[in-house]
Parts: C-alpha cells; structure tokens; sequence
C-alpha cells in the first residue's frame, strides 16, 4: 500500500508539479556493463529530458525494490518464481565464451582448434570464476562439469567485468558473456577460446503491474535494445 501511494504521489508530482520525469532501473550484477549501452542509447536520444537513475545490484534485491516500487525495471536473469504483482517484458538469450590472455597462449604454443590440447591447457590455468551465491555462477558450475572441464576457481568474482580485466592482465581464464567483451578496450589483450557447445542463459526485463503503467517508462521499455 505504501508503494502505491508512493507511486500515485510521484506521478501527480511529474504531470502537474513539472517535477523531472525519471526511469530508476536495476542491472543484475552479474549482467556485464558493457550491455548498458543497449539499454539507454535509444532512450537517451528519443527522451532526453528523462532521468535513468540506474544501480548495480543483486537480483533479489532488484525483485524486492520492483515489489516495493524502489525501482521501475529490472534486468537479471528469470527468477524461479515471479511475484503476481510484476511481469516480465522482454527475454534475450546471452551466450558466453572462454576467454584467456593472449600472451600466454602465445607463449604455450597452445592448438587451440585440438579440444585435447585446449582443455589440458585450461584445466592448467589459474580460474576465474562468478561467485556460487549467484544463480549465473551455480548454472556455470554445473555446465563445467557436465563438460567434463575439471577447473578449480583460483579466485571467485562478483562481476564479469573485473574477470575481464584479471584476464587481460594475465591472472587467469574464464568464461563469460561474449557480448561484454564487445566494449572493452583492451581486446587485444584476450583471445576467444573455441569449444563445441556453447553455454547460453536467458535474460529478462521485469517491471511492477501497473493499471496504466507512465507513458515515460512504457517507451523506455519498448527502446530496450539487447
């Protein structure tokens, strides 16, 4: 009852108080930044006058702020069970690669295009792995190992793109969403490592149901680009 005071209090303030009209969005923390440009570009030229107020959280706290309308959208993975009072809007499937430094695969005179080669070579390198205590983390594990891939984690990350950046640097290998390397400025640093099956999860936006959801966030979701 509070949040939908809230709501209602919020909305009169922007349709008759000229109060800036604002999308407040959670990115689960375990979806790279790179995918943010897809997010907001659109939005940012077709409303500029709208505010994103935007934060990098964990999807269940990302469900709770939707329920208690702290927040308009949401972009995690699908959670197991989806509350009556939010509905999700769109799904994206998000396929991942291993990725490795690439002079130390030079240096090993690595053939990756032999799976034996490669998969001896990773299971010799220093992993590094998205933490357990996420959904994307549990689901990676399980992959690894109906791959047969005998990895043990040498450090475990909250975020793909601080395991980036260890890679680039020569820390470790990993793998993660093909698409967060695509902003990343230092590409030459990390090569993208074949395997014959692709680990692929599932991405969604969440908003709280809303009689008439605001004309504002109603075009941003429609803008959402993946």
């Amino acid at each position: 009852m509070l949040g939908d005071v809230d709501v209602l209090l919020r909305r009169l303030r922007e349709e008759y108080a000229d109060a800036p009209r604002e999308v407040r969005v959670g990115v689960s923390r375990s979806v790279s930044l790179a995918y943010l440009p897809g997010f907001f570009s659109a939005n940012m030229r077709q409303g500029p006058t709208v505010v994103s107020r935007v934060t990098h959280e964990s999807s269940q706290t990302i469900l709770a702020s939707l329920e208690s309308d702290a927040l308009d959208i949401g972009v995690l993975l699908p959670p197991t069970r989806v509350s009556p009072r939010l509905r999700i809007t769109h799904k994206f499937r998000d396929a991942f690669t291993f990725i490795a430094n690439a002079d130390q695969l030079a240096e090993a005179k690595v053939n990756v295009k032999k799976s034996a080669e490669l998969r001896h070579w990773l299971e010799s390198q220093p992993w590094l792995a998205l933490q357990d205590t996420t959904q994307t983390g549990r689901r990676l594990t399980a992959w690894l190992k109906g791959q047969k891939l005998q990895v043990k984690p040498a450090m475990e990350l909250d975020n793909f793109d601080l395991i980036i950046n260890l890679v680039a640097v020569g820390v470790g290998a990993s793998l993660v969403p093909q698409r967060s390397l695509a902003l990343y400025a230092r590409r030459h640093a990390i090569v993208r490592l074949p395997w014959p099956k692709r680990f692929v999860r599932e991405l969604v936006v969440v908003v709280r149901r809303q009689k008439q959801t605001p004309e504002h966030i109603q075009r941003f979701v429609e803008n959402i680009l993946f």
